[in-house]
């Protein structure tokens, strides 16, 4: 439930990237298979579905791709920025057939580049100043897992249970 608070927060302030990190790590196998999922409220539920539909990749970010297109202040998934960019790059030739210059793809690029601009030079919203505690813990004491030793520590946590 704290995660799914977390996440909503991240979506009304509209810090897309964190709200895909929070919900990436509620979907990893080793959160997934624990038993407590079936504890959640139905409520909670479908705040958990629906938040994922937000930032869900199917149909090349169907839900998601809206919003990085309204106005700024946000914090967009640059993932999205940067896999149009290899589109475009990938997709078609910089020279057409004739040896001019493909402007068609120039200005895709120079087009996906300004909308990233835009939203850089954009302030995001002013939250006050940095709590210096929470900074501590996550430049210094804050340590990864692999998904491997993610899965193992579940295991440990709730041995019983089977992935969803």
């Amino acid at each position: 439930k704290r995660f799914l608070a977390i996440a909503q927060n991240l979506h009304q302030l509209k810090n897309y990237s964190g709200l895909l990190e929070i919900i990436g790590g509620l979907k990893n196998t080793a959160v997934l298979r624990l038993k407590t999922w079936k504890e959640l409220s139905r409520k909670n539920t479908i705040k958990f579905e629906a938040l994922s539909e937000v930032v869900s990749p199917a149909q090349n970010w169907k839900n998601y791709r809206p919003l990085i297109n309204e106005d700024p202040p946000f914090v967009p998934y640059i993932g999205v920025f940067l896999s149009d960019l290899t589109f475009i790059k990938d997709g078609s030739s910089t020279f057409r057939d004739d040896g001019k210059v493909n402007w068609r793809k120039m200005s895709r690029v120079g087009e996906t580049i300004t909308r990233i601009r835009r939203v850089q030079k954009t302030p995001y919203f002013n939250l006050g100043e940095p709590d210096s505690k929470i900074l501590k813990y996550l430049c210094t004491e804050l340590f990864y897992l692999t998904d491997k030793e993610l899965y193992q520590r579940s295991k440990l946590v709730d041995p019983g249970s089977r992935a969803v």
